[in-house]
């Protein structure tokens, strides 16, 4: 391994959209099994991750 890299002419990841924060939302890493990813594409198609939110949410309203 060298002991010094040069990321000088190096580019950002185009699909990380850290760069752009949204207002109100936080940026996680989140490990889900399979099978419920694949229930929840299945049901709400791209919109899947807007479904975990949204099943958060009934979950944190009901259990304030």
């Amino acid at each position: 391994m060298k002991e010094h890299y040069d990321f000088s002419k190096s580019i950002r990841n185009p699909f990380i959209s850290s760069d752009r924060p949204v207002p109100g939302k936080t940026e996680i890493r989140i490990l889900l099994d399979n099978d419920v990813v694949s229930f929840l594409k299945n049901q709400g198609g791209k919109d899947y991750k807007e479904a975990i939110n949204k099943i958060l949410r009934v979950y944190m309203e009901h259990n304030k």
